[in-house]
């Protein structure tokens, strides 16, 4: 059942036994000090290999705002999907074991998108990351808004998520690196707003997923997508003004 004032967190979660400890404690904390109507924080395991899923779940036995969700094979999209549809929140926060932000969170809550973007390629932003890294994101935006013909700049890392957003939630196909492509991608053609914010982008850790080994997948993926799209395989809602309305704005 839903909550129009409870906050989601979901988190997609892969062989994190290093840091989900230690994850789970500060986003526990960080959240405890928003002005917050309630909170769940949905942990999204997925084909660990590792003891990710037993600390999960132990973390979880003692701590009742915390839930989790398992998956049988490592898929970033899918678990992200998964956590969306379990939601209990009226409002969702989809972040990285180890890339999260308060300051986006709090700015995102204020924000009236139906969708909010921590855009690191805006301006105000400051990207730490690699040359590499940085080039690559700005590359993918740019294959993503000139294959899928939308305005979109930025859609990896942290977003917020209100009611009308998490209802197409059902009608994305693609998963792995695309899952939040195609839902923002959706979103868009369907008319809901999508807010950016400039945030810092300080990896804590290098990529486990090689940039170069990701990019045939990636160009596949996308034609893949537009195709659909275009042929409506992706069935939209009639209109936007059927949707959920959103929880109210933070103050």
């Amino acid at each position: 059942m839903t909550d129009a004032g409870t906050l989601s967190v979901v988190v997609p979660v892969f062989n994190e036994e290093q840091i989900l400890k230690d994850t789970v404690e500060e986003l526990l904390a960080g959240l405890a000090n928003l002005p917050l109507g309630g909170f769940e924080l949905i942990l999204c395991e997925n084909g660990s290999t590792d003891g990710t899923r037993e600390i999960a779940y132990s973390v979880a036995a003692t701590c009742p705002v915390v839930r989790v969700i398992t998956l049988d094979r490592a898929d970033y999209g899918a678990a992200l999907r998964a956590g969306l549809l379990a939601a209990q929140g009226g409002t969702a926060v989809s972040f990285d074991a180890d890339y999260y932000d308060f300051d986006f969170l709090q700015g995102a809550l204020a924000n009236a998108g139906d969708v909010v973007v921590a855009s690191k390629g805006m301006s105000g932003s400051d990207d730490r990351r690699s040359m590499l890294r940085r080039l690559a994101s700005r590359s993918f935006g740019l294959l993503t808004r000139s294959l899928l013909g939308v305005k979109v700049r930025e859609t990896h890392g942290m977003k917020l998520f209100r009611a009308p957003a998490l209802s197409l939630v059902p009608l994305i196909e693609a998963t792995r690196d695309l899952f939040d492509t195609e839902l923002l991608a959706v979103a868009e053609l369907e008319g809901l707003t999508i807010g950016e914010l400039p945030i810092t982008t300080q990896e804590k850790r290098p990529s486990r997923s090689g940039i170069l080994s990701r990019v045939p997948r990636t160009i596949v993926g996308l034609l893949d997508m537009r195709a659909r799209l275009r042929a409506g395989h992706v069935p939209l809602p009639a209109t936007v003004s059927q949707l959920p309305s959103p929880m109210p704005d933070a103050a």
